[in-house]
């Protein structure tokens, strides 16, 4: 429901209803939400998601959730599942990837420590 709002939302300023012309709905919710769920967790814990492993899981959740035997992820599915969640491909680059959060906050408290000392 909310993804329909904010998609009714977007159609009202004139730049969205230039942009779409309709929403196409899911062939199967239960797949397409526990799709966008993974997606959401994966993006959540920086990792990089690909088109084709959103295809591949899609098929996987397909078959777990007795989806429709037809149920094909090839790209006019996944440009369509990107458009209903608002997916946009960006790059996430490999430092940013690797950094430590443990290691930054361990770095801010040890900065912190020295501006303290050179008082």
């Amino acid at each position: 429901m909310v993804k329909q709002v904010n998609f009714v939302t977007a159609l009202e300023s004139e730049q969205g209803s230039l942009e779409r012309k309709s929403m196409k709905r899911s062939v199967d919710d239960k797949v397409d939400e526990a799709l966008y769920m993974f997606f959401l967790q994966k993006r959540s814990s920086s990792q990089p998601i690909s088109g084709p492993l959103l295809c591949e899981k899609a098929l996987c959740f397909n078959e777990k959730l007795n989806g429709e035997n037809t149920f094909q992820a090839i790209s006019g599915w996944l440009r369509n599942f990107k458009s209903r969640h608002g997916i946009q491909e960006n790059v996430l680059h490999g430092e940013k990837l690797s950094a430590s959060m443990v290691d930054a906050m361990n770095f801010g408290q040890k900065l912190k420590e020295i501006i303290e000392s050179e008082q």
